[in-house]
């Protein structure tokens, strides 16, 4: 097992399941050791390690998520955390109609009429990510704004 740890904003991914996978995903023979793993929630460059030369002290104050090699991966890649990526019609349906859009962030396509929409943001901070997809577009990760309370609590 490693561990995946974010000094910045305090996440820290535990990544378990078969070694190999482990190794080449995202460990020792990944592109990301041992300090190339952009973080999945502040986007600043987190450092890896194994987990049994880790200080349980310090993670006992870290957000630590439990993740296997390919949601590490896929969170790594822009993917989201598991928590992220329930993009149910559902769940986009009524958090849409709970919270008002906030501001689009969009760049203009070069030479045409049209924006390329990256996501949307909330009025309680919630950011709603898009993707392109053959029939329209695809809602892939839903990042809801940290509650540092929940965290002080344990939660």
């Amino acid at each position: 097992m490693i561990l995946i740890v974010c000094e910045n904003c305090s996440l820290c991914m535990r990544v378990m399941g078969p070694a190999e996978e482990i190794v080449y995903l995202v460990g020792e023979k990944s592109e990301y050791w041992p300090d190339k793993y952009p973080c999945p929630t502040c986007e600043k460059m987190c450092k890896g390690v194994p987990e049994l030369l880790s200080d349980p002290r310090a993670l006992s104050v870290m957000n630590l998520v439990e993740v296997n090699p390919q949601e590490a991966f896929a969170a790594l890649n822009g993917l989201g955390l598991p928590k992220e990526t329930n993009c149910t019609a559902e769940v986009v349906g009524a958090l849409l109609l709970e919270q008002p859009i906030r501001r689009i962030k969009a760049a203009n396509v070069w030479g045409a009429n049209r924006c390329i929409i990256d996501h949307f943001e909330l009025w309680d901070g919630t950011r709603v990510y898009l993707g392109a997809g053959g029939e329209g577009a695809v809602v892939y990760r839903i990042v809801r704004p940290q509650s540092y309370v929940e965290k002080a609590d344990g939660r």
